[in-house]
């Protein structure tokens, strides 16, 4: 009986010694290694079309400080998967680092644009950096004052109108695009038919003027605003395909509120919102 209740006792001594024993630390998820990005570079070089490596890849070369080889991984993956919103913010980031101020507010503003709820931090972030981004780009020279004489310039939604420009506003202002374009930077965003922007142009200048776009089936997105910088139009392009889902391809203009409107850049952009032709801030990191 001694002998059985002295095991009984070691087994309880044993079993209470397991439970203050503290439970071993998770490992650490691994560190980088040359050996991983050897890996992830032979990966897309095997397969160009496997998303999944693309944006390991970015991820891996942004924590590693090479913003340069995040950027082309990141746009890779967008490209393989044009749904995905968070690889904007990841190269949003990283182009702001490179300096890349054009590049960065297109990517963040369509982050901002687009990102789910589930986002909310990195939108608040985006958000700041969008901010400081904007206070540091200086409208270019030949802007300077239309940027400072715009400031009380009201929109044209506000001002009072002819009756043939005033419908041609209102048309412009009711497409299903337009609430995003403006959330993503875009005081007043306007979307016709080209025939219809070119009247628009003469109305505003008072006169016919040389056609604006063409050909008069084409579709024209119009961005503009009042005191900040506006959005680049290689920004634009794409919030305006994944809304309104064109057939064809469609062109851009971004620019100053103020008479006449001042483009800060133009182009011209396929029906999935890529880059076809164009000039101007944005266009450069694209190309």
């Amino acid at each position: 009986m001694t002998i059985a209740r002295a095991s009984v006792a070691a087994l309880a001594l044993l079993a209470a010694c397991s439970r203050a024993r503290p439970a071993p630390a998770p490992e650490p998820a691994p560190a980088p290694t040359d050996e991983s990005q050897e890996a992830l570079e032979g990966a897309v070089a095997a397969d160009p079309k496997d998303a999944r490596s693309w944006y390991l890849l970015g991820t891996l070369s942004q924590r590693n400080g090479n913003c340069e080889g995040a950027v082309v991984a990141y746009r890779r993956y967008s490209e393989l998967m044009p749904k995905a919103n968070e690889p904007h913010y990841l190269m949003g980031v990283c182009q702001q680092k490179l300096g890349d101020r054009a590049g960065a507010l297109a990517s963040l503003r369509r982050f901002v644009a687009e990102a789910p709820k589930a986002l909310d931090a990195r939108v608040t972030h985006a958000r700041k950096l969008i901010a400081t981004l904007e206070a540091a780009e200086q409208p270019d020279a030949g802007s300077a004052g239309s940027a400072a004489a715009s400031k009380q310039e009201p929109l044209l939604t506000k001002k009072k109108l002819s009756g043939d420009l005033r419908r041609l506003v209102d048309e412009g202002h009711a497409h299903r695009a337009v609430a995003s374009l403006e959330a993503a930077g875009c005081d007043l965003a306007l979307v016709w038919k080209a025939a219809k922007y070119n009247r628009f142009v003469d109305l505003q200048h008072g006169t016919k003027m040389p056609l604006q776009a063409r050909p008069p089936t084409d579709t024209v997105v119009w961005c503009q605003t009042r005191s900040t910088v506006p959005p680049a139009c290689a920004q634009v392009a794409p919030i305006f395909a994944r809304v309104a889902h064109p057939t064809q391809p469609f062109q851009v203009f971004s620019g100053y509120n103020d008479p006449p409107f001042t483009p800060r850049c133009s182009g011209l952009h396929d029906k999935s919102g890529k880059y076809v032709s164009g000039e101007g801030p944005g266009y450069a990191s694209v190309r």
